[in-house]
């Protein structure tokens, strides 16, 4: 079981595994509308997803930028992924492994960049993906099965 799962986090990779496993995590829906206002609306705020705690406060937007940062941490470079898992791991024991984003800034000194440099990235071009239903609406966003069901047994693949 993982304890105090920072909610942009628990999100996040649930929106990642969302997605059929030949999508290798990348969902389409969300990177289009990421790549859609590329440059003008999307800006990526770790402190900002960090800091919500309610269900409630996150929009399609903040779901998107979930997804994102775990596209980056779990698929940009080893160190990231290690990262990223050793959070989990700390998460499943007693001691609180602290804010995510201080480790995340510590790998990558402009994380925003890094991740705005990583969605555009060729090899999503070269992938034939399935797209996800675009019509959810956000009530079934914040409780799918999926996040209920599924998610626990594909995340204890990770961290076991």
């Amino acid at each position: 079981v993982l304890k105090d799962v920072p909610l942009w986090l628990d999100e996040g990779l649930a929106e990642y595994f969302e997605v059929s496993p030949d999508a290798q995590g990348v969902n389409l829906h969300h990177l289009e509308q990421i790549q859609a206002v590329s440059g003008t609306r999307f800006k990526p705020d770790l402190a900002h997803l960090e800091a919500l705690s309610q269900v409630q406060q996150m929009t399609p937007v903040e779901y998107r930028e979930a997804w994102a940062w775990v596209h980056l941490l779990l698929n940009s470079t080893p160190e990231a992924r290690t990262m990223l898992l050793s959070y989990l791991q700390q998460l499943r024991g007693s001691r609180h492994p602290g804010m995510l984003v201080i480790k995340v800034e510590k790998l990558f000194p402009d994380a925003e960049k890094a991740l705005t440099k990583h969605l555009p990235h060729e090899s999503f071009a070269k992938m034939n993906l399935p797209l996800i239903d675009k019509d959810r609406t956000q009530q079934n966003f914040q409780r799918s099965f999926y996040l209920r069901y599924q998610f626990p047994k594909c995340l204890g693949c990770y961290v076991n």
